[in-house]
């Protein structure tokens, strides 16, 4: 066999756990760090804004998916590249707190 398989995972950030679910779902806990003052920001409708995000170091040979659970930021997938940026639009009619 050649290649090499994809690992496919679901990172839960309420419950704070990683699923591998092509690996048995092998379950796998982390805890969140914050390195600063969480940061919250109104966006009015219509407005676009530009979030700087943090995450560890990636391996290199391998992508990763953020499946996004707010629905102004679309689920990219990242590599080791990638930039730590999230482009964010607030295409409701009402102010967004993010």
């Amino acid at each position: 066999m050649t290649g090499t398989a994809a690992i496919i995972a679901d990172i839960n950030y309420n419950t704070e756990s990683i699923t591998f679910l092509n690996i048995g779902l092998l379950v796998v806990p982390f805890n969140i760090q914050y390195y600063s003052i969480k940061c919250i920001r109104k966006i009015t409708p219509g407005e676009e804004v530009i979030v700087l995000v943090y995450y560890k170091p990636l391996p290199k040979g391998r992508s990763f998916i953020f499946n996004l659970s707010n629905d102004g930021v679309m689920n990219i997938v990242i590599d080791y590249k990638s930039l730590k940026i999230v482009f964010f639009k607030n295409s409701t009619r009402g102010v967004r707190v993010i």
